[in-house]
């Protein structure tokens, strides 16, 4: 069963479509975007090579495990080649992934134990990735925040009128 995709309305940008919807929405948009500016000659579509200064420090902050690995891995392996240290932080475990755990388990309502063993794999996996990337010069952290939680999180705690201020310098 598909998803009908909805127009964005601000503030509510794709809200309750599913992720392969986004992900095809995104990435049409993008491609959209990449042809009318080779069209119009505006962008050169061959990335520049990117420098990395010896002994460079890298925090690569992912939202999922294997993301740090998808997005950042030959960037990972630049700075360490030159002497450098990288830090991964994983800001979830990726046990929310909805389709994935029911696709695992067949089950069309998968119990909360299978979204954790999900997201205990996926860190396993992710961990296994930054040894064989970096090896002991890699250092991988989890934040632990719930998965496609944190926008609730976001509005119930952060208030525009009453922000958190720094004790020491008020900002």
């Amino acid at each position: 069963m598909t998803t009908p995709l909805r127009l964005p309305v601000p503030g509510f940008f794709l809200r309750g479509e599913s992720r392969a919807a986004k992900f095809r929405l995104i990435t049409f948009a993008l491609l959209s975007l990449a042809l009318v500016a080779r069209i119009a000659g505006a962008v050169d579509i061959q990335p520049s090579p990117f420098d990395v200064a010896t002994a460079e420090r890298l925090l690569v902050i992912a939202p999922h495990p294997d993301d740090e690995t998808l997005g950042a891995a030959g960037l990972v392996q630049r700075v360490l080649a030159r002497g450098g240290t990288v830090r991964v932080v994983l800001v979830t475990a990726g046990d929310g992934y909805v389709e994935a755990v029911v696709h695992e388990t067949h089950l069309p309502r998968p119990r909360p134990a299978q979204y954790i063993a999900y997201g205990e794999r996926r860190l396993a996996e992710s961990r296994a990735a930054v040894r064989v990337l970096g090896g002991d010069h890699l250092r991988l952290t989890l934040l632990g925040f719930p998965d496609g939680g944190l926008d609730r999180l976001l509005h119930a705690h952060w208030r525009r009128s009453h922000p958190e201020r720094s004790q020491t310098t008020g900002a």
